[in-house]
């Protein structure tokens, strides 16, 4: 099993909340201590985005491994996504799964390495092209992604419960935006 826990993940929001003005706290940016001395700005790193999504990431990844140890499932959130994907793509190739879930092809032989391994996948020749491998579910890896399915549920639902209505579309879709930005 997987041992993450919140406590890693553990973060004081009041003084975040006071700086970004949330539930009505006054901001603290004109204090001496939050400016330069050129007058500017600093560039606190607790609201700069890119640490907002990496505290995000640690948060999310705690919770499905919470949720995944509630089920007894020993599955990785990259396992989750290929699982997924497999499922939405019987006979699929390595490569097409690589695609959809976001991943180069060596993390993607890797993890379904071990989904073969641990008999939730099953990798034969393709009769198309005899150099690819095609991979679908075995029943096994069907009932593993049933209960994964309820524990990510579980996991969607504790992510977004302090969010109000319509602000989880919001969120998902300002985060589809993000992912359109070109790394390089």
């Amino acid at each position: 099993m997987y041992s993450y826990r919140y406590p890693i993940c553990q973060f004081d929001f009041s003084r975040l909340r006071l700086i970004l003005g949330i539930d009505g706290a006054a901001q603290d940016w004109n204090t001496s201590t939050n400016r330069s001395k050129n007058g500017g700005r600093k560039m606190e790193f607790h609201v700069m985005v890119g640490h907002l999504f990496r505290r995000t990431h640690q948060v999310a990844s705690a919770v499905f491994f919470e949720e995944m140890g509630r089920q007894e499932l020993d599955i990785t959130p990259f396992q989750y996504a290929a699982l997924s994907a497999i499922q939405l793509n019987p006979g699929v190739d390595q490569a097409s799964v690589a695609a959809w879930t976001g991943c180069d092809r060596a993390t993607v032989g890797g993890v379904v390495d071990r989904l073969v391994a641990k008999g939730y996948v099953s990798r034969a020749v393709s009769e198309k092209d005899r150099r690819a491998r095609v991979l679908n579910l075995t029943d096994s890896g069907h009932d593993v992604l049933a209960q994964a399915h309820k524990a990510t549920q579980r996991t969607q639902t504790r992510l977004t419960e302090s969010l109000e209505d319509g602000e989880t579309e919001t969120l998902t879709r300002l985060l589809l935006k993000v992912l359109e930005t070109d790394p390089r």
